[in-house]
């Protein structure tokens, strides 16, 4: 398991826009990403907010929009929706590529989400924190709620399943 900061990938001069974004990465293929709160703009999801080029992104916002609809599975507070799951309805990304299968969002509420939030800085704060093991990890809530509410979902992806150990059909 690797935990980072989607602020690390940017470029310094749009880092900020990108605070607060964590991505979970499983197994290194199976990739979770906690995005603060959308419910300004999402849901309904639409990427027509965005512009055409990702690198032109310059709200924090769109950088949030972007970064969810890029996602796998993604985790966002919502306190409309918490406690729900919904698929994401595909989106070409700006070069024409469509995620086929569309990601799933997890919705929690907000203080579900700050705590997750809290512990995955810790979690990637850690010396050497590059392969560490789920069930290491479990006296963490968002490792619980990971296991329980994704990995344990009808929403886990046939591929992700079976490359995570989990019953699969494939």
């Amino acid at each position: 398991m690797k935990v980072f900061s989607e602020s690390t990938e940017k470029e310094p001069e749009t880092a900020h826009l990108y605070a607060g974004i964590f991505n979970v990465t499983l197994n290194h293929t199976t990739r979770l990403v906690f995005v603060p709160d959308l419910s300004p703009v999402a849901p309904p999801w639409r990427s027509g907010i965005l512009p055409e080029n990702y690198d032109d992104i310059a709200t924090v916002r769109e950088a949030r929009l972007a970064a969810a609809l890029k996602g796998f599975y993604v985790v966002t507070p919502n306190a409309e929706h918490a406690g729900t799951e919904e698929p994401l309805p595909d989106f070409p990304d700006p070069d024409g590529m469509v995620i086929s299968p569309p990601g799933t969002v997890f919705y929690v509420a907000h203080a579900e989400f700050d705590r997750y939030q809290s512990e995955l800085a810790v979690l990637e704060d850690l010396p050497g924190f590059v392969s560490g093991q789920v069930s290491e990890l479990r006296d963490h809530q968002v490792i619980t709620f990971i296991e329980r509410r994704i990995l344990d979902s009808a929403w886990l992806k046939p591929y992700d399943a079976h490359i995570l150990g989990r019953p699969t059909s494939l």
